[in-house]
């Protein structure tokens, strides 16, 4: 890994000027459009974690390589389940936009975990004293997911259990505010058991999410617009998620 480290720094103002070998127009080309997520998304079908989901939740919800379930739904900034597609070999390192560098990846262990690092199946120590590839997993777990399917068995009527999808829609799929991990600590979600407490924590951080929401809008000054959600490449982020927020009334 130091060998990596060595001979493929990160190149200097990559962000703006390309990284050598591509232009930033071209990373961003190869990475956002829906053909790539389509084929990234797919390409998690080859996960030992695909089939711990049954179906046919594992067309809607599978596992990234670090444990974090994903969705396609999901907003790609700001959701549980939103994913990016990253290049396994750091970009700014001079790695190539093309099919075998690239994979899905939860975009918050993305862009506030991973960056430009590069990962070692052989590290055993870390910031906080966890190794990267733990850190990564800052997202909702199999478990948890599967846990959430057990609560949706135990609702008797099927306008019930239309309800509830909606409600994880909401609390999966939409952009909201949740906590997440500042520095090496174990991610917030990972420390909620499966089952109603993770239904509980996402539908706490939902409605503080949209009361912090509400106190903005009444206090903001005068002229100023509400900021668009700012995910670009966002599957199925176009709703204006009256669905969910009717099902979120519901469920509270």
């Amino acid at each position: 890994r130091a060998r990596w480290h060595a001979a493929s720094p990160p190149v200097k103002g990559s962000g703006k000027a390309g990284n050598g070998r591509e232009s930033v127009a071209q990373r961003r080309a190869g990475t956002t459009g829906d053909a790539v997520r389509g084929t990234c998304w797919a390409l998690l079908k080859d996960l030992e974690a695909y089939d711990a989901i049954p179906s046919p939740w594992n067309q809607k919800y599978r596992v990234d390589p670090y444990g974090n379930v994903v969705s396609l739904k999901g907003a790609a900034r700001n959701s549980v389940t939103g994913f990016q597609v990253d290049h396994v070999f750091a970009w700014s390192r001079g790695g190539l936009t093309v099919p075998g560098n690239l994979m899905a990846c939860h975009w918050y262990a993305n862009m506030h975990v991973k960056g430009d690092a590069l990962l070692d199946a052989n590290e055993c120590a870390g910031v906080a004293g966890r190794p990267l590839a733990e850190r990564m997993a800052v997202g909702l777990s199999v478990e948890q997911l599967l846990g959430l399917i057990q609560l949706r068995g135990k609702l008797g009527g099927r306008a019930q259990q239309r309800s509830f999808d909606d409600l994880l829609d909401a609390l999966l799929c939409s952009a909201y505010a949740l906590p997440w991990p500042t520095g090496g600590e174990v991610a917030p979600l990972r420390n909620v058991q499966p089952g109603e407490q993770t239904l509980q924590f996402l539908q706490d951080a939902w409605q503080k999410s949209q009361a912090d929401l509400m106190t903005w809008v009444l206090v903001k000054p005068p002229g100023q617009v509400g900021a668009g959600s700012g995910d670009e490449g966002a599957s199925g982020a176009e709703s204006d998620g009256s669905d969910q927020e009717a099902a979120l009334a519901q469920s509270s």
